[in-house]
């Protein structure tokens, strides 16, 4: 096993990714574009994010169908299973539409292109949404949280933080009026 993380760290952090097709390829122009700067931290934190999001909204689908619903078997996109939630009471109470589906798209713009990066536009949603949450739901002062001292992933992360534990709490109130 200690031979296989070898290779693995090889490919990873010695920078011996393989190239990708420079401009022009198809056009005859065969020059290779080295691959650089790549995020694997960053990316497989976003991709964690994003699949509790998802699992949170499977079980608040599951909780709302027939006994016998399967889920898996329905092959749903994540984009379908949030409009399917989007008139839920949840989404009513608090608004976790924009900040799941800016999300969403953070995440197929790295699932897609392999040099992807993340700027504060991406995340300017979800920090609206954080701090206006804040602000209506400590009592009796305004909060002066600076998401501005940030950063992008870590606004991400509250963001997925807040959702799954709201989440929690409303699938288990479901449960227990059952």
């Amino acid at each position: 096993m200690e031979q296989l993380n070898k290779k693995v760290d090889k490919i990873f952090n010695n920078g011996s990714i393989p190239p990708i097709y420079g401009n022009n390829f198809s056009k005859g122009n065969l020059s290779w574009k080295r691959i650089d700067g790549i995020e694997f931290e960053n990316i497989g934190r976003i991709l964690i994010c994003h699949l509790l999001i998802e699992t949170h909204l499977n079980k608040l689908i599951e909780l709302q169908m027939p006994k016998g619903f399967d889920i898996d078997a329905a092959n749903l996109t994540f984009s379908q299973k949030l409009k399917m939630l989007q008139p839920n009471h949840i989404f009513k109470k608090v608004n976790f539409h924009k900040g799941i589906t800016t999300i969403n798209k953070i995440r197929n713009k790295f699932s897609h292109n392999i040099e992807a990066f993340m700027d504060h536009q991406d995340v300017e949603a979800i920090k609206l949404f954080l701090i206006d949450y804040d602000n209506k739901n400590i009592k009796d002062q305004k909060v002066e949280n600076d998401y501005n001292n940030y950063s992008n992933l870590a606004i991400i992360e509250d963001f997925t933080s807040l959702f799954c534990a709201y989440c929690a709490g409303y699938c288990s109130a479901i449960v227990e009026k059952w």
